[in-house]
């Protein structure tokens, strides 16, 4: 569980930098991992009935997040990859909920979230700024993010901040490399005769991973505090997720400090800005929430559950918890759920990266398998969003850049 986490949070630190190869070494130290049989997908009330191909005409750009909004309508932000290469621009695409495209705007910053308030106006952010537009696309406002901007105006403690991410790391990797070598020499300690086929194994595993992690920790010693300092502005300035609701706009973003993260209230006019939540762990980057009339919804990866707290952040209970995918209120996978969305009578849907749906009633009570779509890749944003009268999910499979459309079955509905 140690390398698994450890991994988690090289990825999350420094992507570019981690390659595959890396990352199975930490985990398995050498070995690969021989593939698992891709478990059945639950069923549920609802079944695809449409798969939407969300493509744009700027190169790099593709679906990575969606919303409902109060028209009945879904708005898909485009962008480019989080961890990859950047592009300075992103698009809204409008679709009517049968799936036909209505009308479409570009953004111009790196685009990575995106909601719609009660009142129909758009909110997209990324890049530590927001865009407003109402409802046609026609901008009402954009700015950078004033709580965002006072956090890395301070350079002084943003290389204090980075020196001591730096130690810190360094620190890690020299325990892994003393812990693979103790490893490593009690095996030694035995009589080579008598090492089991299993024990030899572990060997070579553990020659792998003292190899490897003195190599990674070579390249840490290497880096320079600006390194540090350029990866921690590039994490805060990640919008990863944006609510809104009458009065408040909420906006989750990493913190400076750690792999955690942070939610911001301000007013609608991005004003009086103030910390409401921190060190919320997400598992590979990503950390979701959603707005309930006053209360925050917050899907718990790492916890296998959904939080809700009021607007300042205070916790007020849980929902959900880890099981079998079969079981209604159970989550699986290595952390889920992924998004939270809030739908008709309050109704919450959660998403799962494996493409698991599930419901639960405003007050958290479950209420089954929604449905289930087929996609591929790990952890990642799976945003959902339901129409007014349910019948309709929309479930964002990222890695096809593909909106699947969930209608509910007719026997399904007779039971409603």
């Amino acid at each position: 569980m140690r390398r698994v986490v450890f991994a988690l949070a090289l990825l999350v630190a420094c992507p570019s930098l981690v390659t595959a190869d890396d990352l199975l070494t930490v985990i398995f130290g050498g070995a690969t991992a021989a593939p698992e049989k891709a478990p059945k997908l639950p069923t549920g009330t609802h079944e695809t009935s449409k798969t939407i191909a969300v493509k744009s005409d700027v190169k790099g750009l593709k679906l990575q997040t969606l919303a409902s909004g109060p028209d009945g309508n879904v708005y898909a932000l485009l962008g480019s990859d989080r961890y990859g290469s950047k592009i300075d621009s992103g698009e809204v695409q409008v679709y009517d909920p049968a799936g036909e495209k209505l009308r479409g705007w570009k953004v111009g910053f790196q685009c990575q979230a995106i909601n719609v308030a009660p009142d129909g106006t758009v909110f997209v952010a990324g890049d530590g700024k927001v865009a407003v537009f109402d409802a046609t696309g026609s901008p009402k406002s954009e700015l950078e993010l004033p709580f965002i901007a006072n956090v890395l105006k301070d350079s002084e403690k943003l290389r204090k901040k980075a020196e001591d991410q730096q130690k810190s790391e360094i620190q890690s990797y020299e325990e892994m490399v003393k812990d693979s070598k103790n490893q490593l020499e009690e095996l030694k300690k035995k009589d080579e005769e008598k090492l089991t086929k299993t024990e030899k194994a572990q060997m070579k595993q553990y020659e792998a991973m003292v190899k490897q992690y003195e190599q990674m920790l070579e390249r840490e010693k290497k880096k320079k505090p600006e390194d540090y300092v350029k990866q921690i502005v590039s994490r805060v300035r990640v919008i990863n997720a944006v609510a809104v609701t009458e009065k408040d706009v909420f906006i989750v973003c990493g913190e400076t400090k750690g792999y955690g993260f942070a939610v911001w209230r301000t007013d609608r006019n991005f004003e009086n800005g103030k910390q409401v939540m921190a060190s919320l762990r997400g598992c590979c980057g990503q950390m979701d929430i959603q707005a309930a009339g006053d209360n925050l919804l917050v899907a718990q990866n790492c916890e296998h559950n959904v939080g809700r707290f009021d607007r300042d952040g205070k916790k007020i209970s849980t929902f959900g918890k880890r099981g079998r995918e079969s079981e209604p209120e159970c989550f699986g996978g290595c952390c889920n759920p992924m998004n939270v969305r809030v739908g008709p009578a309050g109704r919450v849907y959660t998403a799962e990266s494996e493409g698991i749906v599930r419901a639960f009633s405003a007050e958290g009570k479950p209420e089954g398998i929604v449905g289930s779509v087929k996609i591929t890749g790990g952890c990642k944003n799976v945003a959902i969003a339901a129409s007014s009268d349910g019948n309709t999910v929309w479930f964002c499979d990222q890695p096809g850049s593909k909106i699947h459309v969930m209608t509910r079955k007719t026997e399904a509905a007779k039971g409603q």
